[in-house]
């Protein structure tokens, strides 16, 4: 994964308060038990729709009863919070605890709101580190606010603990990350590691060529020719899967007479940052 960084220092400086109130201004919110530290920031912020991922009904066997039960009621909360300030709310039952899950989720997200013409601020402050990572990769693939909410400090009983969270938010300083630039990849490329993705990881060097020619009229082949197919063998190998070995994002293993192409742990990263599902 190639990354360029757009500033020499890893500082971070607070976001002013913005007024716009208007739903080209999006937020997604990963929750955990917090409360504050999520409202406070989209009240001084702005905004219009707030995507909240959390851990749903249909994640809920997964995870301990009694923990559920405590994330139900900050869930609830903040999305009543926000909706009682004004803002539209969508929720998402996300497994948090699931790198992959989060990272698709919130690519999927981002995706959505774009073609609705918003910009998008991802609030990595209300989970844990694991998933303010997966958010953050997403936010600076796609070109997001990223930003972390400064707590003024941390609850005292179990009163404050309901009332504001684990974090206590009255002023929040908020903090935008520095964006860290993803070399981004041609349409070609993106199509191939989506491809590999949905179909478990691997295939075969014909079936990438097929499925490239059923997107892309420049990789069709109009006749059963021999000599056609090796031309567009040879261009899919030069200009798509040379360029994704070389970045380490698939790899070729030769199996009989055939190559099959495995997609890479970093394949499956870009590809889950794509949005699962190549979509122009």
């Amino acid at each position: 994964m190639v990354f360029c960084y757009t500033i020499k220092y890893l500082t971070m400086f607070t976001i002013t308060s913005i007024t716009m109130k208007t739903l080209r201004v999006a937020h997604i919110v990963p929750l955990g038990f917090e409360r504050s530290i999520v409202t406070k920031a989209i009240r001084k912020i702005g905004g219009g729709r707030v995507h909240i991922l959390s851990i749903g009904p249909e994640n809920a066997r997964l995870r301990d009863p009694y923990l559920y039960k405590k994330q139900q009621y900050f869930t609830n909360a903040v999305i009543n919070d926000l909706r009682e300030m004004g803002y539209e709310v969508e929720f998402h039952d996300v497994d948090l605890f699931d790198f992959e899950s989060v990272l698709s989720k919130i690519s999927e997200l981002i995706i959505q709101e774009r073609k609705r013409g918003a910009r998008v601020y991802i609030n990595i402050s209300a989970f844990g580190r694991l998933v303010a990572v997966a958010a953050s990769l997403a936010g600076w693939y796609h070109d997001c606010i990223v930003y972390y909410v400064e707590p003024d400090r941390y609850y005292e009983g179990e009163k404050e603990f309901y009332e504001y969270g684990r974090s206590v938010c009255i002023d929040p300083e908020i903090m935008e990350l520095p964006k860290i630039e993803i070399a981004k990849l041609s349409k070609e490329e993106r199509f191939t590691l989506s491809f590999l993705l949905d179909n478990g990881g691997r295939a075969k060097t014909d079936e990438i060529l097929k499925a490239l020619g059923d997107e892309f009229q420049e990789f069709k082949i109009e006749c059963r020719d021999r000599r056609e197919k090796q031309i567009a063998l040879n261009k899919l190998n030069r200009r798509i899967l040379d360029k994704l070995e070389s970045k380490k994002y698939v790899e070729r293993i030769k199996v009989g007479r055939y190559n099959r192409i495995n997609l890479t742990d970093e394949g499956k990263i870009i590809a889950l940052l794509e949005g699962r599902a190549f979509k122009e």
